[in-house]
C-alpha cells in the first residue's frame, strides 16, 4: 500500500462523497452560495468535509474526487490560488496512484496531461504545481508544502 493509500484510508472516514446529476449538483452548489457554471464537475465544503461530484465516466469521477479530497483533507488556505494548487497537487498524486496500481482497471483511461479550466485560477494553480513536479518534486511533497505555507503562489 502506498503512502497516499494509507493517508486516504486514515482520513477518509469522515469525508462524505455524493454523486449527483447536473441539476442536483447545480442546486446543491447554489445552496452553498456558489455561482453555477456548466463547467463545474464537482465541489467541496471544507468545514463539513463534503464532496459533491457530477455523475460521469468512472475515470472522470475519480479525478474530480481526487481533486476535491485535496481540498478537504486539510484546512482551507487563505489564498485561493494556493488552495487550488494544493488540490491539484493531491489530485496528481491520486492520479499517479490510480495509474501505478491500475485501480478499477483505469490505468489506460487516465490522462496524466489533462488541462484544467482556463479561468485565471485553476489554470494558474495547475501550471504552478505542474512546473514544480516537472522539476522533480513529488506531488504529495508539493501538497504538504502548500498546506504548511512553505510553497505559495504569492
Amino acid at each position: 500500500m502506498t503512502i497516499l493509500s494509507h493517508l486516504v484510508v486514515f482520513l477518509i472516514n469522515d469525508i462524505s462523497i455524493k454523486l449527483c446529476d447536473t441539476d442536483e449538483l447545480k442546486r446543491i452548489h447554489e445552496l452553498f452560495g456558489g455561482k453555477w457554471e456548466s463547467s463545474i464537475q464537482g465541489f467541496s465544503v471544507n468545514k463539513t468535509r463534503q464532496i459533491f461530484v457530477k455523475k460521469s465516466d468512472l475515470d472522470k469521477v475519480m479525478l474530480v474526487i481526487g481533486h476535491e479530497i485535496g481540498h478537504v483533507l486539510s484546512h482551507a488556505l487563505p489564498n485561493k490560488q494556493d488552495e487550488e494548487a494544493k488540490a491539484f497537487a493531491f489530485e496528481m498524486a491520486w492520479m499517479k496512484t490510480i495509474v501505478e496500481q491500475d485501480i478499477a482497471n483505469l490505468k489506460e483511461n487516465i490522462a496524466i496531461d489533462f488541462k484544467p479550466a482556463k479561468n485565471g485560477l485553476h489554470d494558474i494553480s495547475f501550471n504552478f504545481v505542474s512546473k514544480i513536479i516537472s522539476a522533480g518534486k513529488k506531488a504529495l511533497d508539493v501538497y504538504q508544502e502548500l498546506m504548511y505555507g512553505i510553497l505559495s503562489l504569492e
